[in-house]
């Protein structure tokens, strides 16, 4: 991972000032908790490029011991009320170029639709601005996944014109870049 603090945290609060959500970087422990199974989720993974295969607990420690090693990524677990409830993260992290790839799951489906992810994108982006001096972040989003392709464009990003695709279960989706710039960025949420 990236030279970072192990114990750095971002903490979120509600508009109370009330903290409910905290950005921990991912450790040995949010792989032995059991969230590797979010990824062998149908209602998880259908509109992401992930759950072509099935993951298991030895897929999950090697992607753990990959990014650990990793100086291009940098990999937050989501904790919702203390509880592990997802995952964030910058990926392929070009220094020279100052780019990202952003990459987020909110594994645990009794999460879903409570706002955590806008909050996460967001926070996520002024990291990756605001830190690590990112001047563009790019992400994928096939395009039926209409809650992601909302935050995104609430944030600022814009649609790349080219056309991407991804298959999966024998059908062809819709899998549009979108990127963004610092210029670009919705300040406030």
């Amino acid at each position: 991972m990236i030279n970072i603090n192990k114990k750095y945290q971002i903490k979120i609060s509600n508009s109370n000032q009330k903290q409910l959500i905290t950005l921990k970087i991912y450790n040995k422990s949010n792989v032995l908790n059991g969230s590797w199974k979010w990824l062998n989720s149908e209602n998880v993974t259908s509109l992401m490029d992930k759950g072509f295969k099935k993951n298991t607990f030895k897929d999950q420690l090697n992607y753990f011991n990959k990014i650990n090693r990793s100086k291009k990524d940098i990999l937050f677990a989501i904790y919702f009320r203390n509880k592990h409830v997802g995952n964030v993260g910058l990926h392929n992290i070009n220094y020279k170029n100052k780019t990202a790839q952003f990459g987020i799951i909110i594994g645990n489906t009794n999460y879903h639709n409570k706002g955590i992810g806008k909050k996460v994108w967001y926070e996520i982006m002024s990291f990756g601005f605001n830190q690590l001096k990112l001047k563009k972040i790019y992400t994928m989003i096939v395009t039926t996944n209409i809650p992601s392709t909302r935050i995104a464009r609430f944030l600022g990003f814009k649609k790349m014109n080219k056309k991407f695709f991804l298959i999966k279960k024998g059908k062809k989706l819709n899998y549009p870049k979108f990127f963004l710039t610092q210029k670009l960025f919705q300040q406030k949420i």
